[in-house]
């Protein structure tokens, strides 16, 4: 019986240290962590093998043993597979005890004073600004008119036409603006050029006898135009910032202009029943300006509409470049040459409008 006794205690014993044994074998494995960025880890112990996995610098593993200059570890994949794999022993130290984990420190944000910044000055709230800006202007001006008339003359007919073709030219600018608050501005603005443009006139003229043609001739000559264009709106500022800032906005102009008008077109004439021939020379046009005419006002309110940019080179000082259009037409402007001859005779309409492109310095105060 007592050895039976024996034999029993004998294999509990056996049982119990098989149970612990792998407990205490695993507790008691070494740990490496790895210490190089681009360590590897390969599916056999040499260097010629195929890499499995590329550990980040830190990542510890258990050693399940170590062939040579080489540690055996195991490591579960993304699928949750048990892998083996080995890592050369430079890419790696041996950790001294058990890692344990450990809770993550997080150190508290450092609070740093902020970089000095220089602050733009605030205005007290209400307080308005004023602006002064002065600059110069190219301006495209459209075909101011075009105009054809005719009348029984000699038992046919006489024809005349007269138009004053596009251009454009340069000019300069004056204006005020009020900022009752940094984002609206309410402006008036004065521009002003004068300019030569080119014009065509031309006459076809029935023959005195029956039997010839009539005869035409064009000229061009070159009629002085005057513009003083008044602009008051309001703009929008949605950038008052920073050293570039855009505005927009519009409002009503009014348009003052001076045309020199024809007053007479004189032509000469050569007309032959034997040969036969019939010819028509212009040799001159005259010319009246319309502010001398009592009859003629060309003299309009419109519209406009611009955009722009101020190029801050202080708070106080700034170069400005403008795109603006300009929309005014005179209607029904009595054509002065015939005013006489025919009170009917007019010029449908008269554009003075246009494109302005301008730029220029701006004072803020």
């Amino acid at each position: 019986m007592k050895n039976l006794l024996r034999v029993k205690v004998l294999i509990s014993f056996i049982i119990a240290f098989l149970l612990i044994f792998p407990t205490i074998t695993h507790a008691q494995k070494q740990k490496i962590k790895v210490m190089v960025r681009d360590a590897s880890i390969r599916i056999q112990p040499n260097i010629d093998s195929e890499i499995i996995l590329t550990p980040l610098v830190g990542s510890i593993f258990e050693v399940e043993k170590k062939i040579g200059e080489w540690y055996e570890i195991k490591f579960s994949s993304e699928t949750g597979v048990l892998i083996t794999g080995y890592i050369h022993e430079l890419f790696v130290e041996v950790e001294s005890e058990i890692v344990r984990p450990r809770q993550e420190i997080i150190p508290e944000p450092v609070k740093t004073e902020p970089e000095y910044q220089p602050q733009e000055e605030a205005r007290p709230r209400g307080q308005s600004r004023v602006s002064l800006k002065g600059g110069g202007i190219f301006t495209l001006i459209p075909e101011l008119y075009s105009f054809d008339y005719s009348f029984p003359y000699r038992g046919e007919t006489f024809y005349m036409w007269d138009s004053v073709d596009k251009n454009n030219a340069f000019g300069y600018e004056v204006g005020l603006g009020i900022y009752p608050i940094p984002y609206i501005e309410f402006e008036g603005t004065v521009t002003i050029f004068s300019k030569e443009l080119t014009g065509y006139y031309g006459i076809d003229l029935p023959s005195e006898y029956y039997f010839a043609l009539s005869a035409s001739d064009e000229v061009e000559a070159y009629p002085t135009f005057q513009k003083t264009t008044f602009c008051f709106g309001l703009l929008i500022h949605p950038v008052v910032t920073g050293s570039i800032r855009l505005y927009f906005g519009g409002g009503g102009s009014y348009v003052m202009g001076n045309l020199e008008m024809v007053d007479d077109i004189i032509s000469s004439e050569i007309d032959e029943q034997l040969i036969p021939l019939h010819e028509v020379t212009i040799t001159e046009v005259q010319f009246v300006e319309t502010n001398d005419l009592e009859d003629v006002n060309l003299s309009k309110f419109g519209f406009y509409g611009k955009t722009g940019i101020d190029f801050m080179a202080s708070e106080n000082i700034a170069l400005y470049i403008e795109g603006k259009y300009v929309f005014a037409k005179v209607k029904e402007v009595p054509y002065y040459m015939l005013s006489d001859l025919d009170p009917t005779a007019i010029i449908e309409e008269i554009d003075l409008g246009g494109i302005f492109f301008s730029i220029g310095l701006k004072l803020i105060f």
